[in-house]
């Protein structure tokens, strides 16, 4: 089976393309275990803990991250830049444990997938 990248770029509220992503991606552990999850800009947005998303009226449905530990998934990459420039370099908020690289390292893991999945 060929290796899979999932790339969420976007932040968990204001669109659906997130909760797709998540959907697309629990639906893959049922045919690989070959999967990369990769968090880009916004997209970081998605594993923060701590989200109160009532005041906004959106359901919070990025809790559901979590489960894609308990369906194998153990690869999850961020780079660098995308944290220092939300300010979240330093902080240990995050509810997945999430390999932070440099952008040239970042770049060359991605390109290791055979397919390549943007949301």
């Amino acid at each position: 089976m060929k290796n899979i990248a999932v790339i969420f770029s976007y932040s968990p509220y204001g669109n659906s393309f997130s909760q797709e992503g998540l959907d697309l991606l629990i639906s893959l552990t049922g045919y690989t275990n070959k999967i990369g999850v990769f968090f880009i800009g916004d997209g970081i947005l998605n594993c923060i803990k701590k989200q109160y998303s009532k005041n906004i009226y959106f359901l919070n449905y990025t809790k559901r991250f979590k489960i894609l530990n308990i369906l194998g998934i153990k690869k999850f990459y961020c780079n660098v830049s995308t944290l220092k420039t939300r300010g979240l370099l330093h902080k240990k908020n995050f509810f997945l444990k999430i390999n932070i690289l440099d952008d040239m390292n970042f770049k060359n893991k991605l390109h290791t997938f055979d397919h390549i999945i943007n949301f």
